[in-house]
């Protein structure tokens, strides 16, 4: 993904359950209605980046994971998004499921320990394969395989 090219989504949380984050922080998230991966990275406990390709250039409303219902409020170009606690944990526990060897939280609390029990197992592992395009650009399609070992 050409990020200098990409559509940006700030996610504010409000929410009691901070963003954890990994030794692996920028994470695709997969959609299995679009081609196409978004890349999510908490950049603190209350704020986190979406970035979505942008030849995706569909509304808020259109996309999945973005649905108003899952946000408490946006602002009229959708750029800055204040998250609800279900989406910040599912963030949370793709998180996990990408992590490497540790997770980062600021705070200790059993979730945070149950999470890292649950995940550590986990191997994320990315299917690329490269899809027809009408543009100059190549586009590739990734798909997300876990196996827990």
């Amino acid at each position: 993904m050409n990020f200098s090219k990409a559509h940006h989504f700030i996610l504010y949380n409000d929410t009691t359950t901070p963003f954890l984050t990994s030794d692996n922080p920028a994470i695709p998230i997969f959609l299995p209605e679009y081609p196409y991966s978004l890349t999510y990275c908490p950049l603190t406990p209350r704020i986190s980046i979406l970035l979505m390709p942008q030849h995706h250039k569909l509304g808020i409303l259109h996309l999945n994971p973005l649905q108003v219902e899952n946000f408490d409020k946006a602002t009229t170009n959708y750029n800055l998004l204040s998250i609800k606690d279900v989406r910040v944990q599912e963030y949370n526990n793709e998180i996990a499921k990408f992590a490497e060897d540790k997770i980062i939280s600021n705070i200790r609390a059993p979730w945070v320990t149950d999470l890292v029990q649950q995940f550590k197992h986990y191997q994320t592992k990315i299917v690329c394969t490269k899809i027809k395009s009408n543009s100059e650009e190549d586009i590739y399609q990734y798909k997300q395989q876990a196996n827990r070992n």
